[in-house]
């Protein structure tokens, strides 16, 4: 609660002091250089003010102009890039939404998730560039519902301006239709990704700019509670992606679940439930070449049956909807070589150090993953990605429990002890 408060904080002063100084320029500039403000009642206004509405202690003409470079300096750098603001609003969760699960899930592993994207965005982005580019194809990168794939929208959004700006300084643009990137389209059921996009992606200030990225929505019913379109049309919609030109085009696939049951082969398994939800997830697995799975840490079951987790978490269908059992995505297996996990590890001494230590070795992930291999290695061979991830308050132990367990389905000892192999000795002595 006292970060929300921060952040919503300094996004009002911020947008205050912008906003200030902005009216404060105009209005001394209009006096002081005797360009009055078009508008009669601000005219009469500026004519009345003396001397002293500048800051009070500041009369001599040095100091002022002085003031005024730095004002004008600090509005022009708030107003010339708006997307802290964005940030700001989003974190303090003041963006109208409607109830959801997209909703009610937004701050469940925030930080874990952004990370993820900032990590493996660049790497994802390297791997298409040399799909693209080797092999002469068009690439669709198919992107899942859900908050965990939310960040990567704006990731994505922003790499694609830096990449395209880069390209616009070094060449002469004749040969534009063969610039990679231009052969790379984004494809997506997920709404308030797809508005993220249009909103990072812009590659100018100008209301009219293209996205640097190619983008594409899915058409279909929305389905509120997942803020995503589904359904029959939406999936008939993904089978018919880059039809007849299949042998021209390659299908990568970010993928997510409720849950990741890591099976004994092993390939992760995406958990959904919900009208719509599995049927969509399960087309995109279909569809792809490439699938990666990606997941917080806290929300990897390793080696566990679907049926023990359902029973673990009391889900039933007897229940309300919040507690109906999970179904999981089939993975043919001559497609589990092509479906890797993109997770995280923890430094020692977390409460899930344990967990993802089993996971490495579960899934033989034995160091860092190297960029350049991730690029240019057959999908077959590329390694599961787990990138090293710490959380703030590590010292804490009751932080760390709210933060890797936010679902009361899971926030209990027996529960943490058994699935995610969590020492609950601290905080059961310190009761």
């Amino acid at each position: 609660m006292e970060r929300v408060s921060l952040y919503l904080t300094l996004a009002i002063i911020l947008s205050a002091i912008a906003a200030a100084l902005g009216t404060w320029l105009s209005l001394r500039q209009g006096k002081k250089g005797g360009k009055q403000p078009e508008s009669p009642k601000a005219n009469s206004i500026v004519n009345q003010l003396p001397d002293s509405a500048s800051p009070s202690t500041i009369h001599e003409d040095a100091e002022e102009k002085q003031l005024v470079i730095i004002a004008d300096k600090i509005a022009t750098i708030l107003k010339k890039d708006n997307r802290w603001a964005v940030e700001a609003l989003e974190i303090a969760n003041l963006r109208p939404r409607i109830q959801s699960l997209f909703s009610e899930r937004m701050g469940h592993f925030r930080e874990e998730k952004e990370y993820i994207a900032k990590n493996f965005v660049p790497l994802l982005m390297d791997r298409c560039r040399r799909l693209i580019e080797s092999q002469n194809k068009k690439v669709y990168l198919l992107i899942d519902s859900g908050t965990t794939l939310y960040p990567f929208f704006a990731k994505l959004g922003e790499k694609g301006i830096q990449i395209r700006r880069a390209y616009e300084e070094t060449v002469d643009n004749q040969n534009d239709k063969e610039f990679w990137l231009n052969k790379l389209i984004i494809v997506t059921n997920n709404l308030p990704g797809f508005s993220s996009l249009i909103e990072t992606a812009r590659f100018s200030r100008d209301k009219y700019s293209d996205l640097a990225i190619k983008c594409e929505i899915l058409p279909g019913a929305p389905l509120p509670i997942y803020s995503a379109v589904t359904g029959e049309k939406t999936q008939e919609a993904l089978y018919n992606l880059g039809k007849g030109t299949e042998e021209n085009s390659i299908f990568i696939g970010l993928v997510t679940g409720s849950w990741i049951r890591l099976s004994s082969r092993p390939v992760p398994i995406p958990l959904a439930r919900g009208r719509g939800h599995k049927a969509f997830k399960q087309a995109m697995i279909n569809k792809c070449n490439e699938i990666y799975v990606v997941a917080p840490l806290g929300k990897v079951f390793l080696d566990v049956e679907l049926e023990e987790l359902n029973t673990a978490m009391d889900f039933r269908v007897d229940l309300g909807p919040d507690s109906h059992p999970y179904e999981e995505v089939f993975i043919d297996p001559s497609k589990a070589e092509c479906v890797k996990l993109v997770s995280t590890s923890r430094l020692p001494g977390r409460i899930l150090t344990p967990l993802g230590n089993r996971l490495k070795d579960f899934l033989h992930v034995r160091q860092l993953l190297e960029g350049i291999k991730f690029t240019n290695t057959p999908i077959n061979r590329v390694p599961h990605v787990l990138f090293p991830f710490d959380i703030p308050k590590f010292d804490d132990f009751l932080f760390q429990i709210q933060t890797e367990f936010p679902h009361k389905h899971t926030r209990n000892f027996d529960f943490m002890e058994n699935y995610f192999f969590v020492d609950t000795s601290p905080f059961q002595v310190a009761q």
